[in-house]
Formats: C-alpha cells, structure tokens, sequence
C-alpha cells in the first residue's frame, strides 16, 4: 500500500517489511478470475448508464443460463439527493424496471449496501429493510439465491467477500493522490480483488478437494463444455468513468 512505498507518510513509528512488492505472478495464475472487458462509461449522461446497466444485467442473467453458474453485479452509485440522477434511489429504480422487462417479477433480485441500511427489493417494488450484511453476502454467493445486483455508494473494497461478483459498474470519478501529483491507486486495486476470486458452483469442493487451486479444479472437468462454462464463470468486465 501506500506507507510501505513510501507514497504516504509514516505515522508513531510504524515499520515495513516488503517481501514482494507485488505477489509473484506463478502463484496468481491458478486461483485467479480473468478479465474479459475494461469499458469506459459516460457518467455525465444519466441514459447511457442506464443502457450500460440493462446490457450488463442482461449479460450476467443470460450467462447463469448458459453456465448454471451464477454470477453478481456490483453497481456504485452517488450519495442520495446530490442530484445527479444516479442515486441509489435512482439507479434501484431502473434495475427495477429492468428485471420487471426480463421477468423476474416476485423474486428478490436487488440489495442495497449502505451505512445502517442493507435492503433487498423485488422488481414490483417488494422490499426487505433492515438486514444483516453478512446475510446479505450469503445470498449473494449462493447459487440457488435470486439476489444478483448490489448497489453501494461508498463499500466494495476490503471485507467484500463475494466469489460470485462478475462485474462491476462505477459511476464516480476519482483523482487520488499523495499531495504531490502522485496518483494513489490502493482503492482500485482493492475493487479489483473482489473480482478476481474463483467463482464455481460447489464452493466447497473447491476448498476441500482442490484447495482453492482453480487449475486443478478445471482439469477434472470432464467435458469441453463444462471447460468452457468454468471460464466463462470466472471471466469479469469492469465499466468505469470516461474521464
């Protein structure tokens, strides 16, 4: 992170050392996700995001079919009331009419993720306030749950668990820096790690019979198509603002 580069100064004494600076990449490769598309969004247009959020939404729904594997959206939104159209209030009420379009009336298919309010609506307007976050996440990476999409404003980073998480959609820029011009990039990376967590259908044969090496996992895989649904599984996007 920043302190240990010495991007951000060291407060009462606190001491680093570096093994890696970044993790080799030979112990990545078998228990890591792939990127499948990095896309910049127009975040100044509220009916552009909109159309990016029903395109993805989408996606992700026609996948679980195809795969039997399911996979989350993670969108993130503008404080309420800032005006700026994609609130969560706002952006719930599209996903709404979305999911309403493609069917999904009667099932739970949204959460919001917020301070003090952890939510899950249904496409009719059905909700379920004051929920657990960690029940929340629980259904978010259960296969055989509804809930798909989660909404934020400011979460995401460390202590989001969520192996089923295929893409991410960000309406907020960001110009972080040191002070001195020096972009700080630890938030990003740590969005970034959600996504790249082993998603499959049975969790726990991937921790007790492979020991979270997805490479093992896909080589006893017994047919071209089961090969082809594991990647297309554990394959992300991520929409991020233009400028």
């Amino acid at each position: 992170n920043g302190e240990q580069n010495g991007k951000v100064k060291v407060h009462n004494g606190m001491t680093f050392r570096i093994i890696n600076k970044n993790c080799p990449v030979e112990l990545l490769l078998t228990k890591q996700a792939w990127w499948e598309e990095f896309v910049t969004l127009d975040t100044d247009s509220v009916d552009v995001v909109f159309d990016r959020i029903e395109e993805r939404i989408t996606q992700i729904e026609e996948e679980k079919i195809e795969t039997g594997v399911k996979k989350t959206l993670f969108i993130q939104c503008h404080q309420d009331r800032d005006g700026s159209g994609l609130d969560v209030k706002s952006v719930l009420k599209e996903v709404n009419r979305i999911y309403q379009d493609l069917g999904f009336t009667g099932k739970f298919k949204t959460c919001r993720m917020t301070s003090l309010r952890n939510e899950i609506y249904s496409p009719e307007g059905g909700v379920k306030p004051k929920l657990d976050e960690t029940k929340l996440k629980r259904m978010l990476n259960d296969n055989n749950d509804e809930l798909t999409v989660m909404l934020v404003i400011n979460k995401g980073g460390m202590g989001m668990n969520i192996p089923t998480l295929g893409g991410m959609i960000f309406t907020k820029s960001t110009d972080k820096d040191d002070g001195k011009g020096v972009s700080l990039t630890e938030f990003a990376r740590q969005y970034m790690g959600r996504l790249v967590r082993p998603n499959v259908l049975n969790p726990k044969d991937l921790k007790e019979k492979f020991d979270y090496d997805f490479s093992k996992y896909y080589k006893s895989l017994s047919t071209d198509s089961e090969r082809k649904n594991a990647i297309q599984a554990n394959s992300f996007f991520v929409d991020y603002p233009d400028d």
